[in-house]
């Protein structure tokens, strides 16, 4: 018998690290959160448990992220760096771990999936700080021709659930690389 204090870390018998078990439980998590939301009357309701969803998704994947390469960071071009690599945007996170592991997590899956993650990690970072609305930055970031700065943000429940298996995707391809690194 063992315990983990915490969240994330090795099984001593077979030195697996628990991390993709773990994200892959939250992003179940917040597949089931969209289920929810769908069953709301209440559109107001609806919406937030939506963008509660993304931003939990986000936030999964960034813990997930910090703590794997956290757990190779010995293995970084950098081992300093990469315990500071964020996961909150995709795409300094794809370079970062491209300088740093020799890795592109953008690889993982085709390049308009990674287009729409960067979508959705941008809509969460409009949410989380923005109160939803959509400005210069996050139109410049992601290239949306759809959004109109100074109104809110959409985020649709598909869209959420398609990030989820993407990131699945990204996690694996990134796990597989850094359980490679002699």
């Amino acid at each position: 018998r063992y315990a983990i204090y915490g969240v994330f870390g090795y099984c001593p018998d077979c030195g697996i690290h628990n991390s993709l078990g773990i994200l892959e439980a939250n992003l179940d998590l917040v597949g089931r959160m969209l289920v929810l939301a769908e069953e709301q009357q209440d559109p107001t309701l609806r919406t937030k448990l939506v963008e509660n969803a993304l931003e939990d998704c986000v936030s999964s994947f960034d813990g997930w992220g910090r703590a794997s390469v956290g757990a190779f960071a010995d293995k970084a071009g950098g081992p300093g760096k990469a315990a500071a690599i964020s996961f909150q945007n995709i795409k300094a996170a794809a370079a970062s771990v491209s300088t740093l592991f020799g890795y592109d997590i953008a690889a993982s899956v085709p390049p308009a999936e990674f287009g729409a993650l960067n979508r959705v990690f941008q809509k969460r970072h409009v949410i989380a700080h923005r109160m939803g609305v959509v400005d210069d930055a996050y139109v410049k970031n992601t290239g949306d021709t759809s959004a109109v700065v100074g109104r809110k943000v959409p985020v649709e429940r598909d869209e959420i659930q398609a990030a989820c298996a993407s990131l699945l995707s990204v996690a694996k391809g990134l796990l597989a690389h850094l359980e490679s690194l002699p």
